[in-house]
């Protein structure tokens, strides 16, 4: 995947230049990310409360007091926050230990830096708390920003130095990849 490789004067005779990456467009992105809510929302969410209400009636003794019911009940604002703030732990983890999340990877995408190395947790953080602006008016903010450049990258993109790519075709079955993609879901 050598797009634009040229040769430039040196003093030792023709170097080649470092070459650009390819960015994938909006609607692989905004698909995976559409995955990703999903795969939290249907198995993730739902596995933990299920798990929360195990462990509050067994510690109650068999049914939970109706008095903790309602106080969970009328706590919907600091849940929130705490959903919005698992959703971006999610992302950073699995984006800085394997450079993808579930969603990313069920369509062979991944994060990279400007250089094509692995993206840093620095980066990871930037690029997420980007993804809050860009996601704006339902996501126009970010479509806008990609449409301007050839890589297709967002504001997030811009300030963390990332780059979504297409995962290379000899990296797809990687195993030790593997194995840190399920670290990386593991600890996200």
């Amino acid at each position: 995947e050598v797009p634009n490789s040229s040769p430039v004067p040196s003093f030792c005779g023709t170097v080649e230049t470092q070459y650009e990456l390819k960015g994938v467009a909006f609607w692989p992105r905004a698909v995976a990310r559409i995955f990703d809510y999903a795969f939290l929302n249907l198995l993730v969410a739902r596995l933990a409360g299920w798990l929360f209400r195990f462990v509050l009636t067994t510690a109650a003794g068999g049914r939970p007091p109706v008095w903790v019911l309602i106080r969970l009940s009328q706590h919907r604002f600091p849940l929130f926050f705490m959903s919005f703030g698992g959703y971006f732990a999610y992302q950073t983890i699995c984006t800085t230990v394997y450079g993808s999340s579930v969603g990313k990877s069920l369509l062979s995408l991944q994060v990279v830096q400007d250089d094509g190395s692995a993206c840093r947790l620095r980066s990871a953080i930037i690029r997420e708390l980007g993804f809050f602006v860009d996601s704006f008016f339902f996501g126009i903010i970010g479509y806008t920003a990609m449409q301007g450049n050839d890589q297709h990258r967002r504001h997030g993109d811009w300030w963390a130095n990332t780059i979504v790519r297409k995962i290379p075709k000899e990296q797809r079955g990687d195993r030790q990849l593997a194995l840190r993609f399920l670290l990386g879901l593991t600890f996200g």
